[in-house]
């Protein structure tokens, strides 16, 4: 499987989903020029049906062939053959659509994007954000626990109220920043040895 900047590869295909300045950059202009399709339909697979999701939701034996279709294209792109990428990306796309049509046969149904969205963490965890409690079943694939709704995003936000108005501070004095880690500061007791405290027990 080919590794991504973030993770593992996505499901959608196993060529990761970087900008195609970093494909180029990697392996030069034909071969990102030829995986550049495969790059969409995996992102608007991703954004319907989530990460990793659609393989989990169909037969054994389709998830089977869909995996062969992506270890061929891994293998392609170790050539760096553009030829031979693009007719691998060609099969991979057709067996998204496949993927998906199998799943919807199957009874599973895709998340509308403007009622849940489908994230992953620093740490490689699949989340899942929702609108609402009314859109919270509709995160296939993503476990409960990692299921928030935008209400309860807010309220973990404004629990830690100096995060949250540190956050505020930076996003106003430099439009475009975004919050990219919290570090938690280690607490430090109120005394210090070094300067001959008592320590109170």
């Amino acid at each position: 499987m080919v590794k991504t900047m973030g993770g593992e590869a996505a499901a959608g295909g196993s060529a990761p989903a970087e900008e195609p300045k970093v494909w180029e950059l990697r392996y030069g202009p034909e071969v990102s020029a030829a995986i550049g399709p495969l790059t969409m339909a995996r992102a608007r697979t991703e954004a319907a049906w989530g990460r990793g999701t659609l393989p989990a939701l169909v037969s054994p034996l389709t998830a089977l062939k869909f995996a062969a279709a992506e270890a061929k294209l891994d293998a392609a792109l170790a050539s760096m053959d553009a030829a031979a990428v693009a007719a691998r990306a060609e099969i991979v796309i057709r067996g998204l659509a496949a993927l998906s049509a199998e799943a919807v046969a199957l009874g599973h149904s895709p998340a509308p994007p403007d009622r849940v969205w489908f994230l992953t963490s620093d740490t490689g965890e699949r989340w899942a954000i929702a609108v609402d409690d009314f859109s919270a079943h509709l995160a296939v694939g993503v476990p409960p626990e990692r299921v928030l709704t935008a209400a309860e995003l807010l309220r973990v936000w404004e629990a830690d109220r100096l995060t949250a108005r540190a956050a505020a501070e930076a996003k106003g004095a430099f439009p475009g920043a975004q919050v990219v880690g919290v570090r938690q500061k280690a607490k430090t007791p109120p005394w210090d040895v070094s300067r001959g405290d008592v320590m109170p027990f």
